[in-house]
């Protein structure tokens, strides 16, 4: 089940700063958005890898509460 607060990919429409390292993610890159506190943590290595840690730490805990 998801909720309107689960984190989620989107690709930037705005230059914006990876909350993971502070590293700039550019315009079209894909990025993991955390809704409620608004941070965007990059993914795909473009420019940093630190929402590929987030997105699978996130996607474990909704598969572990769908299925417990």
């Amino acid at each position: 089940m998801r909720y309107k607060s689960d984190p989620y990919e989107i690709r930037v429409r705005y230059p914006g700063h990876c909350a993971g390292c502070g590293g700039t993610i550019p315009r079209d890159a894909r990025a993991f958005y955390y809704p409620n506190g608004k941070h965007l943590y990059g993914l795909g290595g473009f420019p940093c890898k630190c929402g590929d840690a987030a997105r699978r730490d996130f996607d474990a805990h909704a598969f572990d509460e769908d299925y417990a």
